[in-house]
């Protein structure tokens, strides 16, 4: 992976996740959200969040952080392909579970059996399907359907939500939601550069905060309330680059910004409605 380019990088903090019984009926719960520290009420905005238990770190083998990713179903998880695709060690990987919410020795690591691109065909997309024995999770964690926008993507200005573990001050990992963020207007591809083999398949941009350890992080449509209660619609895609760079495809730290959190970029994102093995999978089930 890229350090500059990507919001994903190897790092030497522990990972560690808080987490209960895992429920994602997505269509029709909703969440409250604590501890906004970016933006006003109505705008972007990170926020420590204590439940999306179903959105668990990658780490390397390690056990350092790399990535976020979605358990869409017991032993498959989403994620982002640049999560592995430049990783010089190719050794294990593992997601991160913990029922006290603290990862240590006594915790659970589950060993992730293979990962597979979502397509074959380079460039197509930046999406990466990861493959568990779905035993570690069964019993532990109650999953229901997570409903999957393999059709248009929302309009520009369309509400967003996203959940993962960026890297932050505190040197712990920390479910961190990035709120009230919408789809921009603009759209494009990743062109080549020296940090970057670039990407063919489209990518949107969003004015959500994040930083690296949020690659693969899932991007909701969502539904907010006067209160500022949020209902999860569907899931749109994944983090993957941001499209604040300089031209040798570093980041352009003159846009990056600061909460309580620490450093933060706007993200954009890779559709599901460019997937290819994923939507085999899925009808296969």
């Amino acid at each position: 992976m890229h350090q500059h380019l990507f919001l994903s990088v190897h790092t030497t903090y522990l990972a560690k996740v808080s987490t209960c019984i895992l429920t994602t009926a997505l269509v029709a719960s909703c969440t409250s959200m604590s501890e906004s520290v970016a933006g006003q009420s109505d705008g972007p905005k990170r926020s420590l969040v204590d439940d999306f238990d179903y959105i668990v770190p990658i780490l390397d083998e390690d056990h350092f952080r790399i990535c976020t990713g979605l358990i869409l179903k017991h032993g498959l998880v989403i994620t982002a392909k640049h999560c592995f695709r430049d990783d010089s060690k190719k050794g294990n990987y593992y997601l991160a579970y913990s029922e006290d919410g603290s990862i240590d020795q006594n915790d659970l690591y589950i060993p992730v059996a293979s990962f597979e691109y979502d397509s074959s065909v380079e460039g197509i997309n930046d999406l990466a399907i990861v493959h568990y024995d779905p035993a570690y999770t069964e019993g532990k964690l109650t999953l229901k359907d997570i409903p999957l926008n393999f059709g248009p993507t929302p309009e520009a200005g369309a509400p967003l939500f996203s959940v993962g573990y960026p890297i932050v001050k505190t040197q712990n990992t920390l479910r961190v939601s990035s709120a009230r963020c919408q789809r921009k207007q603009r759209s494009g591809k990743l062109l080549p550069s020296p940090k970057s083999p670039g990407y063919d398949g489209v990518l949107f941009d969003t004015d959500c905060p994040a930083f690296w350890g949020n690659s693969g992080a899932p991007v909701f449509s969502a539904h907010y309330d006067e209160q500022g209660n949020m209902e999860l619609i569907s899931l749109e895609g994944v983090i993957t680059h941001t499209f604040d760079l300089v031209s040798n495809g570093d980041l352009d730290y003159r846009k990056m910004k600061h909460d309580a959190f620490g450093p933060y970029m706007t993200s954009n994102y890779s559709p599901l409605h460019q997937t290819v093995r994923l939507k085999e999978i899925i009808k296969a089930l």
